[in-house]
């Protein structure tokens, strides 16, 4: 069972397709394959035991050609550098969508881990 985790903080997201993406509603890219960067600032955050105040974590995200629900991506995770051990897995499980959560919606998308 995984850790009980709460976070509150800013989140950011861009990609290349046109304003008001329209892979939010579900509808291919405008520019045929979507890429992605989806940002988070930590400003409250605890993972179990463990505080994440002020940490960041960046999913990068490239979708080929079609509905990005119908299609696997290939994600890179980076995690904040100033993160110790413990921090950057309690992120990595977070972000990765294996802690539970809304997050875990996107797990199933994924078809490619990138290092």
């Amino acid at each position: 069972m995984p850790n009980s985790w709460k976070i509150a903080g800013s989140y950011f997201e861009s990609c290349n397709c046109d304003v008001a993406c329209p892979c939010i509603f579900l509808n291919p890219p405008t520019s045929g394959d979507c890429t992605l960067l989806v940002a988070w600032h930590i400003e409250q955050g605890r993972f179990g035991q463990i505080d994440l105040d002020g940490l960041n974590t960046v999913l990068a995200v490239y979708s080929p050609p079609g509905r990005m629900l119908e299609v696997k991506w290939k994600v890179a995770l980076y995690v904040d550098e100033r993160a110790n051990q413990d921090q950057r897995d309690a992120l990595t499980q977070i972000f990765s969508g294996q802690a539970g959560g809304h997050l875990a919606g996107v797990a199933p998308l994924i078809g490619e881990v990138l290092v």
